[in-house]
Formats: structure tokens, C-alpha cells, sequence
């Protein structure tokens, strides 16, 4: 009766009867040392394997999962249940459709829990009658998902690639995969993924990623027809070392849309300008980019990068650098306003020394009904963080003062504060302008409106004396640093770049004629077209920049830009019909088809209405693309270059967080890599 044979139950491969008790049955999974026995019946006519059953479904559910495949146990069970030998009972039950089942609720847990069960087990009955070789490979399966995974397993080379992206997206030093926070975190994620050390990620992983991302990149370069680029020149404070950057600036032919890359962040000891211009043609060289594809560099005004860019061609200031030195010769560098600002800052910093102070600042604003905003401490280097710290000043005034009035701190007198209040008054557009010109949809066809406007602005009469000898200073430094010393107002590469600006087009310019011609000559020029002596026969370009009427008080910079608008008035177009004929008469029959042409087109252009000026240009030019084809291929060169080198500041911000104090012992190449990822990861969106 106790023989095997008797036992029809797939329950029995799991169980066996006491040797001393016949009423109870040992569970051969749980644990020898605590075996559970299972009473099935007080007589052997009332025995049943319901309690067996119940055990299962209670103690080892994954062992039920595994055979509800194929077995559908009731409530009432008792002994209905068909006969399987034990040699292939859990072959049957793993069927492919049961183990598919499976190994969609497997969690990492439950399956460590299976498989120890399932060694319980192999350990009290024969193997070989457990399971037969042809039925081996679903155990076999469910044991190899235990096991961990090898490095070259698709698995883990995504787990090992995204920790890299976080290493560097994320300024993580490479000893984040040895602490003990993290290591925890990834074993409770992938039990089965085996996390390399620091060496590992630093030696091979990160130095892939940026090859992976370089050859990315470099392919669509070479799609580019024509590049403009962004240089600068940081001192790294970790290692007092200097750094170039340098980014890429180009418009796709395809759907007008803007790329953006960086190139290099690179390292060198002499900042010479013959140095310079050595790295920056390496960099090129690095990059396969052609001379036909370079555009123009736009740098800061430093001699040695005015220098060292010119020996790769034609090459820009950074106009907002322009406007702080404009900003520093008149305001920054006089005494009184010095003496301003150093009692500004000691005033910021007593709060920030403070956390007692800054609270008692704020009970006053609440008081007062100011807003609970925080003092701003300048950044020396931008005029515009200056600027953001008077302004934050200006506006707690009343709680300064009553703040300062029971207690020992510095404090601007009332001609101070007025000094102050007028200083803001005057660079409010300054700071206006220069937020568009640092946007990521700008071009240098803003620069030439833009100084127009501040300089119409700095021209209207003011009754307040104070203001108007600011703004005369402010006047005279725009012109010598714009109309006299970089003579902005004859290059063509900014007065082409603001003509094939839809919000723009000839309404800053004086000449409209000269304008033309330019366009015409250089659509020549690009269809391999030689021109011998026009460019003699141009007239000489006198003056740019409109001259503007000065009205009485109106300060709002969108007004005199409206102003510049509707005052200005366009040359006839049958003049240049005419000039355009005298100037292009000697040429062939076939150049003067082409010169008709491109005369229509550029007139059917500018005679089109200005695009809100908010836009962005290449929004305009995506959708009038196909009616301009010829005038599209000078839009991808002259709209191309951005107005600033902000894009290349950028990376020096980024680099303060690559040389964090704990990652100190960072080599310069690990840093240029780690920077290189951390900025085009993010520009290609992970697509690479």
C-alpha cells in the first residue's frame, strides 16, 4: 500500500511518508533541519494529498506555478489526479508554453528560491529519474539565469554603457563604481551583472564612448557645406593649466535645420598665438574638415586669438565681449562706481556669512511686502552678473536700510543709490541685447541691428544729467569699439548675414545697391564663376548704418527698432537693374542669364514682408526654401556663424564640475574626453 506504484499523485515527488508515521509525509523541499511533516489523514481510508497540496501552494508557489502548466488542482482534490512517473514528472509539466509562462514571472528573487528548492530536492531522489536528458534544457535554462553574465553579454555591455553615459553626463569621478551605495543599487538591479572596477570604465569604456560619439560626428561634418566655429581660452583653476574650445556651427541642406557640436577641449602650456593657430589646425585636420567648409571662427578679443585664428581665415570678435569692454571702459573702471560695488558685495556677503542674517532679511520683507528673493553676488568676469547684483540690490533697498539701521554694516549713501538706480536705467537694453545675442537660434545677422538700436537708444535726449553723461560715454566707447576699431560696418560677412535675415533684410543698411551687388558677385563666385575687376568697380561703402533722428525722451529699444523699421526706405529697383547691367556688361550671354536670375529671386526676396522678429530666421527659410534655391546656398554659409562665442564659454562652466575637488587627480585627456561626451551626448540625444 505504501509502494510507489500505489502513490499516483504527482504530489509524491515531492513528498514521502514518515517511516514512523504512515498518517504523516515529509516535504523533501523544505529544509532538513526543519522538515515539515504533513498530516493527511487520521486513518488510511481518510487519507488524502489535499494537505500535500495545500503545502505547496503555500510554502514552494513557484513549484506550483511550475506545474499548474499542465495540472489544474481543484479545491476538493484528493487522489484524481492522473499517474506520472518521477522521472519525467516535472519534464512534462515544463512544456515550452508553461516555461515561457515562467520566465515572464521568474523575478530574480523567485528564482533563487526555485533553484535551491530544486537542489533540495536533486539531492534526496536520484537525478537521473528526476529528469531524463532529452527534457534537460528548461531546468537547465532557469539554473543559467542564476548565473552571472559575462561582460561581452549584451546585458550587461548596455548596463556598462549607461554607466559610462553617467560617468560623464553627470561629472561622476570613476571610483563611483567601488562605492558601496552603488554597488548595492546595481546588484539589487541586475543580480547577474558583473560590475568592472574604475580602470575598467576609465581605460576602456569612456575612451570607446567617445570614439563612438567622434565618428558620429565627424560624419555629419562632412556633410556640412559650410562651418563656422566658436574658440576660447580658459585657465583651469584645478591645475592652473590653459584650455582651447572649440565648437562647430553649420545648417543642415536637407531641412535647414541647426547643428551644434564640440569639437575639442584641449589642453596646451603656451598660449602664443603662433600655438594657437598650430592647435586649431590640428583640430581641423582631426576633424577631415576642408578649408572650402570653413566659414568664419568667432573668438574673444584677446590679441593672441585675433592672431592666432586669422591664419585659418576670416575671423570675428565676440560681439558680447565687445559690449563688456564697451560697458568696463565707461561704468566698471571708474573710482566712484568701484567704490559702489565693493560695498555692494560686502553688503552680499555679511548675508551670505550669515544664516541669522538672512533670516532676519527676510522677516523684513515679509514685513514689508518685498519679494523673498535671495542677494545676488556678481561674477566679475560678465557685466550682466553685475547687472543682475545691482538689480537684486535696487529691490531690497528698503529692507537693506532697515536692516542697517540698528546694526554695523556697509551701506549705500542716497547719491549711491541714485547712482545705481541710473546705471540700471541705462543698461537695461544692454542686458536685453544681450540675452538674444546669447540665444542657441541666433545668428551674427543680429549684430548689426543690434548695435543700431543700442546706438540709436544711447542717442535720445534725456533730462536727467547724470543719465545723459552715462550715455554719452556709453555712445562714444560703441563707436570706438564697433564703427572705428573693428569696422564691423564693411564686412561682409555681417552685412550679408543681417540682408538674408527675414527680420532684417536691407532696413539697417544704407546701400541697398551695394548690398545686391555683393549677393550677385558671391552666387557667381560660388558657381565657379570668375569675375575679374568687379570687385574694383564696387563703390566704396561709406556708411552702413542709418542715420537716425534723436527724439525726446523715449527710451525703449523695440521702439527705436520699430523706428529704424518704418523709416527706412528701400533703393529703387530699377536703379539697380541699371548698375547692375554697367557693372556685369562684359560678361558672357550665359552669366548674364545667371545674373537675371539671381537678380529676380533676390528681389522677389526683399520685397517680401519682414518676419516677426522674435522668430527664429531659419524657421522662415525652412518653409521658403524651394522658392530661393540659389539664395539658399549663401543662408547655409552667412547663417551659420552664431553672434557670440557663448557656445564655447559653455564648455568652461561644464569644465568647473569635470574638475570637482573629487575628482582632483584627473588626467587632462580623461577631462577633454569626459567634457567632449558630456556636452554632444546630450546635443545628439543619445543617438549614436
Amino acid at each position: 500500500m505504501n509502494t510507489m506504484a500505489q502513490r499516483k499523485s504527482n504530489v509524491w515527488n515531492f513528498f514521502k511518508i514518515c517511516s514512523d508515521d504512515e498518517r504523516k509525509a515529509d516535504c523533501i523541499l523544505c529544509e532538513t533541519t526543519s522538515r515539515k511533516q504533513i498530516v493527511r489523514g487520521k486513518s488510511r481510508k481518510l487519507f488524502s494529498t489535499k494537505p500535500l497540496w495545500n503545502h505547496l501552494k503555500s510554502k514552494h508557489p513557484l513549484i506550483m506555478k511550475t506545474l499548474d502548466g499542465e495540472i489544474n488542482v481543484s479545491e476538493n482534490i484528493k487522489v484524481e489526479i492522473d499517474d506520472y512517473p518521477i522521472s519525467n514528472s516535472l519534464s512534462t509539466t515544463m512544456t515550452s508554453k508553461s516555461y515561457d509562462s515562467l520566465s515572464t514571472t521568474i523575478t530574480s528573487e523567485s528564482c533563487e528560491n526555485f533553484v535551491s528548492e530544486t537542489c533540495v530536492y536533486l539531492q534526496e531522489k536520484d537525478s537521473k529519474n528526476f529528469l531524463s536528458c532529452e527534457t534537460q534544457p528548461t531546468l537547465q535554462c532557469i539554473i543559467k539565469e542564476e548565473e552571472m553574465w559575462s561582460l561581452d553579454d549584451s546585458r550587461s555591455v548596455n548596463i556598462t554603457k549607461r554607466i559610462g553615459e553617467m560617468i560623464a553626463l553627470d561629472a561622476e569621478a570613476f571610483t563611483l563604481v567601488e562605492r558601496k551605495g552603488f554597488e548595492r543599487l546595481i546588484k539589487y538591479l541586475a543580480p547577474q551583472y558583473p560590475l568592472p572596477c574604475r580602470t575598467y570604465f576609465s581605460d576602456k569604456i569612456i575612451p570607446q564612448l567617445h570614439e563612438t560619439l567622434k565618428t558620429r560626428i565627424c560624419k555629419k561634418l562632412a556633410t556640412a557645406t559650410y562651418i563656422s566655429f566658436c574658440t576660447n581660452i580658459w585657465t583651469c583653476s584645478a591645475n592652473n593649466e590653459a584650455i582651447i574650445s572649440l565648437t562647430a556651427h553649420f545648417i543642415r541642406s536637407d531641412d535647414m535645420e541647426r547643428e551644434t557640436y564640440v569639437l575639442s577641449v584641449k589642453h596646451f602650456s603656451d598660449s602664443h598665438a603662433v600655438n594657437i593657430d598650430q592647435i586649431l589646425n590640428d583640430i581641423m585636420e582631426e576633424w577631415h574638415i576642408s578649408s572650402n567648409q570653413i566659414h568664419l571662427i568667432l573668438r574673444d578679443n584677446a590679441s593672441n586669438m585675433i592672431v592666432g585664428s586669422s591664419m585659418l581665415g576670416e575671423n570675428i570678435g565676440c560681439v558680447i565681449h565687445t559690449l563688456q569692454l564697451v560697458i568696463h571702459d565707461c561704468i566698471l573702471k571708474n573710482q566712484k562706481f568701484i567704490e559702489i560695488l565693493r560695498k555692494c558685495r560686502k553688503i552680499i556677503e555679511h548675508f551670505n556669512h550669515s544664516s541669522l542674517a538672512y533670516s532676519k532679511l527676510s522677516s523684513i520683507q515679509k514685513i514689508l511686502k518685498l519679494p523673498n528673493h535671495k542677494l545676488i553676488y556678481d561674477d566679475t568676469t560678465r557685466w550682466n552678473s553685475t547687472f543682475y547684483m545691482l538689480s537684486s540690490l535696487h529691490e531690497q533697498r528698503q529692507a537693506i536700510t532697515a536692516y542697517a539701521a540698528d546694526r554695523d554694516i556697509p551701506t549705500l549713501t542716497v547719491m549711491q543709490w541714485s547712482i545705481v538706480e541710473n546705471v540700471l536705467h541705462v543698461l537695461q537694453p544692454f542686458e536685453e541685447i544681450t540675452k538674444i545675442l546669447s540665444s542657441d537660434c541666433e545668428t551674427i545677422g543680429y549684430i548689426i541691428p543690434a548695435v543700431v538700436i543700442l546706438h540709436s537708444y544711447l542717442s535720445k535726449r534725456q533730462k536727467d544729467a547724470g543719465i545723459v553723461m552715462l550715455k554719452e560715454e556709453l555712445k562714444k566707447a560703441m563707436e570706438e569699439r564697433f564703427f572705428i576699431s573693428t569696422g564691423f560696418k564693411d564686412r561682409k560677412c555681417f552685412v550679408l548675414a543681417t540682408v538674408l535675415d527675414p527680420r532684417f533684410k536691407t532696413k539697417f543698411l544704407t546701400d541697398e545697391n551695394k548690398v545686391k551687388q555683393w549677393i550677385i558677385t558671391e552666387l557667381l563666385e560660388m558657381n565657379s564663376t570668375i569675375i575679374e575687376d568687379d570687385k574694383n568697380n564696387m563703390q566704396s561703402h561709406d556708411n552702413l548704418l542709418q542715420k537716425q533722428d534723436i527724439s525726446e525722451t523715449q527710451d525703449d529699444i523695440w521702439k527705436c527698432f520699430d523706428d529704424i523699421i518704418n523709416n527706412s526706405k528701400s533703393d529703387n529697383d530699377n536703379n539697380f537693374e541699371d548698375s547692375s547691367s554697367e557693372t556685369f556688361n562684359r560678361q558672357s550671354s550665359d552669366r548674364t542669364e545667371k545674373i537675371a536670375i539671381y537678380n529676380a529671386e533676390l528681389t522677389k526676396y526683399l520685397t517680401l514682408p519682414l518676419s516677426p522678429r522674435n522668430e527664429d530666421p531659419l524657421i522662415w527659410w525652412k518653409t521658403h526654401v524651394l522658392e530661393y534655391p540659389n539664395l539658399k546656398t549663401l543662408v547655409l554659409k552667412y547663417l551659420s556663424a552664431p553672434p557670440s562665442s557663448v557656445h564655447s564659454e559653455r564648455l568652461f562652466n561644464a569644465g568647473k564640475l569635470v574638475y570637482s575637488d573629487n575628482r582632483n587627480k584627473l588626467s587632462p585627456k580623461n577631462a577633454e574626453i569626459l567634457l567632449f561626451i558630456m556636452k554632444n551626448l546630450l546635443i545628439l540625444n543619445f543617438d549614436y
